[in-house]
Parts: C-alpha cells; sequence; structure tokens
C-alpha cells in the first residue's frame, strides 16, 4: 500500500528529506544541494506539512519524518553503538529520543526537570561522538533503531 504522501513530495523535497534521515544537518543538506540554508528550512516546512508532522511539544519534527522515511526506505545504517557503556539515565533519555519524544515528553515520563533532559541527552549525544546540532536527534534515533534490531 503506497502511501498519499510520498507522492506529493517533489524530487528536491526528497532529496532534503533523504539528506535529513542520513542525519546531515540543515548546513550540510544546504551545501550537498547548493541551496541556502533558509531554502532547506522551506523545504523542511513543506515536508513536514505534507507528511503531516506537526510542530507541537511532544515530539521533535526531525525525527518523526526520518522515523517515516526509515519505515518507507529500511537500510542498514553503519553505526555501532555499546549500549552497556551508556548509564541508564542517559539510555533512557536516548531511547526516547530514538522514538521522537520532545524533552518535555522526556521529563515527564521519566519525572525528571527539561534541564535534566537537556543535561542526560548532552552527555549521550558527547558519548556517542554526535556533534552536529540539527542532527543529533536523527543520528540518536539511527543508532538506537540500529542497536535495537541487531539484538532482537
Amino acid at each position: 500500500m503506497e502511501e498519499p504522501y510520498l507522492d506529493d513530495l517533489t524530487e528536491r523535497e526528497f532529496d532534503v528529506w533523504s539528506l535529513l534521515c542520513n542525519g546531515d544537518s540543515n548546513k550540510s543538506i544546504a551545501e550537498k544541494l547548493t541551496i541556502s540554508g533558509r531554502t532547506v528550512q522551506h523545504y523542511l516546512n513543506l515536508i513536514y506539512q505534507k507528511l503531516e508532522i506537526t510542530g507541537d511539544n511532544r515530539f521533535n519534527q526531525r525525527v518523526r519524518a526520518a522515523l517515516l522515511y526509515k519505515e518507507r526506505y529500511p537500510y542498514d545504517y553503519n553505526f555501532r553503538l555499546d549500549d552497556d557503556q551508556l548509564p541508564p539515565p542517559i539510555h533512557n533519555a536516548l531511547s526516547f529520543v530514538a522514538q521522537g519524544y520532545s524533552n518535555q515528553m522526556i521529563a515527564q515520563s521519566s519525572r525528571i526537570t527539561t534541564k535534566t533532559v537537556g543535561n542526560y541527552l548532552n552527555i549521550g549525544y558527547w558519548m556517542l561522538g554526535i556533534e552536529d546540532v540539527d542532527s543529533k536527534r536523527v543520528v540518536a534515533m539511527l543508532i538506537y533503531s540500529r542497536f535495537h534490531k541487531n539484538n532482537q
């Protein structure tokens, strides 16, 4: 069964979507497609609209878009994760991120403050070697999806 929103994406929007889903930052997408950062953001807004991904406080739009892409176009991501090296609170926070949850929703689910969630995530990103601001959540989702796929 074909998803109706896929037919609505232009070729350029699909290019932006696929790069976003590989963990590229807006800057990296702009450089690869030789467009401006503002144009990348414009395409992302169109993509979110066409994929019906809302900008509420519960879910991160980039991760939700990446999850839809991964569901539709699964492939093997080349990330390695030694999950035992992550402290449980950091592992828990990153697991929520991998599902597209916002810091606010993670805080509510874990009964901690959003500031604490941010601290856990920053430590987790650092431990995983994720530095790009735009793509941190997407890369975390890719890493966790790969890890959990290998351990099922």
